[in-house]
């Protein structure tokens, strides 16, 4: 099996997605060869002449070790192939995101209508005040 071509930089999501299944694959694939090579460790200790049985125990021992280990390795690529198949589900089962009803951008305020708005309540103002001076003026006049 030849090597994967990775093409380095941003892709797609389903490129990073094919990149993961790919890559899975190949640690699979090493995986099957250690265990090949734990069974031709086993055949060859077999047939050595003269191999002893604490030998053969420990050529055993250490197959085990290589297999738990391999199939904590298998788990995990289980794990991360299932991740992905989450993902492709979560893709479809959630509704496209619907347009927004109200403008995503406020409304702007023109500043001569508040301008308006705000010098007529100051001239309104000013002539409260100043027909208050006429009403005092005209209440002293009249003593």
């Amino acid at each position: 099996m030849s090597m994967p071509f990775i093409i380095p930089g941003f892709g797609t999501r389903e490129r990073a997605i094919t990149d993961i299944i790919e890559s899975t694959a190949l640690q699979k694939t090493a995986l099957a060869h250690i265990l090949n090579a734990e069974g031709e460790k086993i055949q060859a200790a077999i047939i050595r002449p003269g191999v002893t049985v604490d030998k053969l125990l420990d050529v055993n021992d250490s197959v085990q070790a290589m297999i738990y280990g391999i199939t904590r390795l298998e788990l995990i690529l289980e794990a991360k192939l299932a991740i992905l198949s989450d993902l492709s589900l979560i893709d479809t089962a959630l509704p496209p995101i619907p347009a927004p009803l109200v403008p995503l951008v406020p409304a702007q305020v023109n500043s001569t209508d508040s301008d308006d708005k705000s010098n007529s309540n100051n001239n309104s103002a000013s002539n409260d005040s100043n027909n208050d001076n006429i009403t005092a003026n005209s209440s002293t006049s009249n003593r």
